[in-house]
């Protein structure tokens, strides 16, 4: 098929495919700076303030973190867990119904928005991947994930709606 398009149609879809390569490797690279930003921010900012934590509050710190992270009754995790795997397997509808729940139960965590969206993106919906993100903004205003991720959605719509005109 690709062989009998005339070289218009061959250049606009190379294009569309360039872009699509360029707005994904958009996103794993901010996936990556915001992971490498939580594990900056994790690490102790001296050594004294690490030292004067008390071993009980270390304790007490990570029961909070072991108990959030295996609560039973949050099942916001396992719908997010299943549409990651889906996702995985390119089986976005399915993701997308996963991470809709993950967040109808838990709208507090940022991850979920953005997996969203990018599922949304990965299915052709690029205003509903934005509307993904300003949602999770109204509910996560301080997140730079998704601020980042809203910069870089805009900017690709815009540019897209560009190329139509």
């Amino acid at each position: 098929m690709f062989l009998y398009m005339d070289n218009t149609k061959k250049r606009k879809k190379i294009i569309l495919i360039l872009f699509a390569i360029a707005v994904i490797v958009i996103f794993i690279v901010c996936d990556l700076v915001i992971i490498s930003r939580r594990h900056k921010a994790v690490a102790p900012a001296n050594e004294k303030a690490a030292a004067s934590t008390s071993v009980v509050d270390k304790y007490k710190s990570a029961e909070e973190i072991t108990s959030e992270k295996n609560n039973p009754s949050d099942e916001s995790i396992s719908y997010y867990n299943e549409g990651l795997r889906q996702f995985d397997q390119k089986k976005y509808n399915l993701a997308l119904t996963n991470f809709s729940k993950a967040i109808e139960i838990n709208s507090k965590k940022e991850e979920y928005y953005n997996k969203k969206s990018q599922t949304e993106l990965n299915l052709g919906m690029d205003q509903a991947a934005s509307d993904t993100i300003k949602l999770g903004l109204v509910n996560n205003p301080n997140s730079d994930l998704l601020k980042s991720r809203l910069d870089i959605l805009q900017t690709n719509l815009s540019n897209s709606q560009d190329g139509v005109k």
